[in-house]
C-alpha cells in the first residue's frame, strides 16, 4: 500500500541523484573516444531542452491537470469562510470526517489571514454524528459536496448552501453552508 505524501520524504534524494548524473558526464567526459566525448556533450546539451518542456507545461496546462491530486481547494473553500465571518464572531464547522489535512489548511488559512482569534471558535465534525440541532444559527460550515450526511440536510433545507468552491478542472468539491 502507498503511504500519502511519502514523495516529500524522498525528496532529500534529489541531490545524491544530481551528483550521480554529473559523475556520470565526467566520466563520459574523460573517455578518451570520439563516441563517448560526443554523447556527453549531447546528454549535456538535452538538459535546457528537457528544462524548456517542463516549464512550458509546469505554466500551462499542469495547474488544472494536478489540483486533484494536491486536495482540492481547501484554501479556497477556507478563505469563503474568513471572508463570511468578517469579525461577526459566527461560529465556524469544518468537515474533517474524511478530510485529515483540514485542521493544517485551516491554520494556515488564519495565520494568512491574520485571524488566530478563528482557530477558538472552530469545531471539528463529522458529518456521519452530526445532530443539526446542535448546530448553532448562522453557523458557518465547510462541508465535501460528496458527504452523504451533509447533503441530505442541504437538499432537506435545513442547512442553507452559500458558497461552491470553485476547482481549477473539476466540478466544486467543497461547498460553504449555513445554519
Amino acid at each position: 500500500m502507498l503511504e500519502a505524501y511519502a514523495s516529500d520524504r524522498e525528496l532529500v534524494l534529489l541531490p545524491f541523484g544530481v551528483l550521480i548524473a554529473a559523475i556520470g558526464v565526467q566520466r563520459l567526459l574523460t573517455l578518451r573516444t570520439r563516441w563517448g566525448r560526443a554523447a556527453a556533450i549531447g546528454i549535456v546539451a538535452l538538459v535546457p531542452i528537457h528544462f524548456l518542456f517542463f516549464v512550458f507545461d509546469y505554466f500551462g496546462d499542469y495547474h488544472r491537470r494536478a489540483a486533484f491530486w494536491f486536495d482540492w481547494n481547501h484554501q479556497g473553500g477556507l478563505e469563503e469562510i474568513i471572508r463570511l465571518e468578517a469579525h461577526d464572531n459566527r461560529p465556524i464547522l469544518l468537515s474533517s470526517g474524511r478530510d485529515p489535512m483540514m485542521a493544517p489548511h485551516w491554520r494556515l488559512a488564519v495565520l494568512m489571514h491574520h485571524r488566530e482569534d478563528l482557530l477558538r471558535q472552530t469545531v471539528y465534525l463529522d458529518a456521519a454524528t452530526l445532530d443539526v440541532a446542535t448546530v448553532p444559527p448562522r453557523a458557518l460550515i465547510l462541508m465535501n459536496i460528496d458527504d452523504p450526511a451533509l447533503a441530505a440536510l442541504v437538499r432537506a433545507g435545513e442547512l442553507r448552501l452559500l458558497f461552491s468552491v470553485p476547482e481549477p478542472a473539476d466540478p466544486p468539491y467543497y461547498s460553504v453552508v449555513e445554519r
